[in-house]
């Protein structure tokens, strides 16, 4: 969805581009916060298993999403500012 909005916005010279402009940056703070939060939550997860305490390591697909959502969000805030005649 954050591609196609940013697709929308340079693909476009009409005034659809200041409607779609705050849905990518703003898709990447929410993916951001879930990645925040499952990474705590995941984190907190242990069991026992015949008598030991065992917990739940963190992916590197969790990370992924940590990582891309961080880049998302300054991108397209970076592309965000940029003046509209760029």
């Amino acid at each position: 969805m954050a591609t196609a909005s940013l697709f929308v916005r340079f693909s476009r010279e009409t005034d659809a581009r200041a409607a779609v402009r705050w849905v990518t940056p703003v898709m990447g703070v929410i993916c951001l916060v879930i990645a925040i939060y499952d990474l705590f939550e995941v984190s907190s997860i242990t069991s026992e298993f015949f008598g030991e305490t065992i917990g739940v390591q963190i992916g590197w697909g969790l990370w992924l999403l940590l990582l891309s959502s961080a880049v998302l969000c300054l991108t397209s805030s970076s592309i965000l500012k940029r003046p509209a005649n760029l």
